[in-house]
């Protein structure tokens, strides 16, 4: 009988080692999976605050050469020019 619960204990061991073995096994793989998810998080804000800011800059492209193509924008740049210019000659 001590050696049949003896069998038992030896084979309860080895089952232990090997749930060990996978749910370490596991652990890491959900680290890993959990690290690859915040980088690609990251990359996604990061190429969102790049989108804004290129929005920005192409509506500023785009309104200053609206501006500067159109005869008011033109009239507005010169007269501001002028102004300036005649400012600093008084």
């Amino acid at each position: 009988m001590l050696c049949q619960r003896e069998a038992v204990l030896v084979d309860a061991q080895a089952r232990e080692a090997d749930a060990r073995a996978t749910a370490n096994t596991l652990l890491q793989a959900t680290r890993a999976t959990e690290d690859r998810a915040t980088r690609v998080e990251c990359i996604a804000a990061l190429a969102e605050r790049e989108v804004g800011f290129l929005k920005a800059l192409n509506i500023r492209s785009l309104l200053y050469y609206s501006l500067s193509l159109s005869p008011l924008g033109s009239r507005f740049i010169c007269h501001d020019q002028t102004s300036y210019a005649s400012k600093e000659a008084v």
